[in-house]
């Protein structure tokens, strides 16, 4: 069961260990009866800025699996995911899941939290739901999509959208904030948030409402972004110039060849029809600008799903598909990822072949303040979407590359180590890379005696690659060398073969195979295949 929800395991475990899980995982699965599981949650004391943790009991014969903490928020989810994997029945009692109705919390940043439970309570007795927002502000579909009107009284649930500290509760609060930041390279994380901070309580505006923070390109990966938790998006800076900014410094133009960096990005993320909130502030090695977006702003995760078992999906990568409100991929993608993505999420399928096609949509949605998750088996940066992604986005939206398990990577775990040297990655298809490329890098590998992991080996239209590759490369080391193919690895058709350079037949390999050839290190020990981690023991 673990296996195939992708948790970590302890089991058994005693009380302790539960309250233990329970203070430091975003989900806990029980096999306990639930006044235990409920008196460790009463045990639990949870650190500020925390996240309610998703917890559930299943009883020991597996025939209730029950939803006890942060329903609308995973439990909800995880519950109905057991009942498939166990046969167990999920005991849902909220009354916002009995009668389909929008649960007030699962919408993301909302004032005050939690909400009050009696307008949860309206909502689930027929009240209709109406959003007030603020002048100018266009909401995405998906947001608007949850105004209803009442089943049988005019009873109406009115929820502000506002990014303003100031107006009144109950309210969500949209991603419509751009800060832009100009930093030394001294800044630390604390000059950066405390910058941050206190423009924001300037302007009397919420954290919450920050869709992501903007700079020059060349300080996009500073450590001192990447700890805020926000998406970063560089911009070079003869765009950074080309924007017109009430405050442009020469001193910072001879410094970077840009009159503004904390404005203009702000500006640039924001688009046309931006306002410039708070204009620089500089507090120390940090300089900051708020700048408000019409809409709220989308982002764009590109996830890897890894090789095909379940247990292989990051838990990163189950975040992200919980939270996306679209999500577009492959339709074989799509169903593979069907049992993680959340209740809001719509899907948008496409066929082989159309990677570039799905890397525009996606991009064009996040545009329209869509949180799009586009999905890549393995990892998304290995021959995959990430690239495409990248340069449609073109700085427009942020975009967030979640890694996956590559193929390689499963096929060298699943057949031992072969993979624990140097090693090369090498793509036989020739649709995207001239033959006689492949053929300069298959030769430089072999003659530098790296494992080579060849992807995309054989289809029908390409016969004669995967035989010339190795050629080449058993020109450089002995018939013995120890060859492993993996078809569908860690998919339920799942078949590895070990065989060597001179008996291997490639008649059985296709684009759904992997070949990794070992070097003059590799062999087999007890039908494991290794490569020496050491270069003293390849002598």
């Amino acid at each position: 069961m673990a296996r195939s929800l992708g948790f970590a395991t302890l089991a058994p475990a005693g009380f302790s260990q539960l309250v233990w899980a329970i203070e430091r995982f975003d989900a806990v699965v029980a096999v306990a009866p639930v006044p235990v599981v409920v008196r460790a949650i009463a045990s639990v004391s949870l650190p500020p800025k925390r996240r309610t943790p998703a917890v559930l009991a299943l009883d020991r014969d597996r025939r209730w699996a029950v939803p006890l903490l942060a329903a609308h928020r995973g439990a909800t989810a995880l519950a109905r995911r057991l009942a498939e994997l166990t046969g167990a029945t999920a005991v849902l009692t909220t009354r916002a899941e009995a009668l389909d109705q929008p649960a007030l919390d699962a919408w993301g940043a909302i004032a005050p939290d939690p909400l009050p439970p009696q307008l949860q309570d309206r909502l689930n007795h027929g009240a209709g739901l109406r959003l007030r927002v603020r002048p100018n502000l266009r909401l995405p579909g998906w947001l608007s999509a949850i105004e209803r009107a009442p089943k049988d009284t005019t009873d109406i649930v009115e929820i502000v959208v506002s990014e303003e500290r100031t107006t009144p509760a109950p309210r969500i609060i949209p991603r419509t904030l751009v800060a832009g930041i100009g930093l030394e390279q001294r800044a630390t994380a604390d000059d950066v948030r405390r910058a941050l901070e206190a423009a924001l309580t300037e302007a009397g505006l919420e954290w919450a409402a920050l869709g992501a923070v903007a700079t020059i390109d060349r300080r996009r990966l500073h450590p001192a972004l990447g700890a805020l938790g926000l998406p970063v998006v560089g911009f070079a800076a003869p765009a950074l110039a080309e924007v017109s900014v009430p405050n442009p410094s020469s001193v910072v133009a001879a410094a970077v060849a840009t009159p503004s960096v904390a404005e203009a990005a702000a500006l640039l993320l924001a688009g046309e029809t931006a306002e410039l909130l708070v204009p620089k502030q500089v507090l120390g090695p940090a300089t900051v600008a708020i700048a408000r977006r019409s809409a709220p702003l989308g982002m764009l995760w590109v996830v890897g799903l890894g090789p095909g078992s379940p247990d292989l999906v990051t838990p990163r990568a189950r975040g992200v598909l919980a939270r996306a409100t679209l999500v577009v991929g492959y339709d074989g993608y799509l169903e593979q990822a069907a049992l993680l993505l959340g209740p809001q999420a719509r899907t948008r399928g496409f066929g082989l072949g159309e990677e570039r096609e799905r890397a525009r949509y996606a991009v064009a949605a996040a545009l329209e303040g869509e949180l799009v998750a586009i999905l890549a088996s393995g990892d998304p940066g290995i021959y995959a979407l990430a690239s495409l992604a990248i340069e449609e986005a073109n700085g427009r939206i942020p975009v967030e590359v979640v890694p996956g398990v590559t193929a390689s990577l499963a096929t060298s775990a699943r057949g031992g180590a072969i993979l624990g040297h140097d090693h090369a990655v090498i793509s036989l298809s020739d649709l995207l890379t001239p033959w006689e490329t492949i053929q300069r890098r298959l030769e430089a590998a072999a003659i530098g005696d790296f494992v080579v992991v060849l992807y995309n080996p054989r289809s029908a239209r390409r016969a004669w690659q995967l035989d010339k590759a190795l050629a080449i490369l058993g020109a450089h080391r002995a018939p013995t060398t120890p060859v492993l193919i993996a078809h569908d690895v860690e998919r339920p058709s799942e078949r590895l073969e070990l065989t060597t350079l001179a008996d291997v037949d490639t008649s059985e390999v296709s684009m759904h195979s992997l070949v990794v050839v070992g070097q003059r290190a590799t062999r087999a020990l007890g039908g494991l295949v290794l490569t020496p981690r050491g270069y003293g023991a390849q002598r």
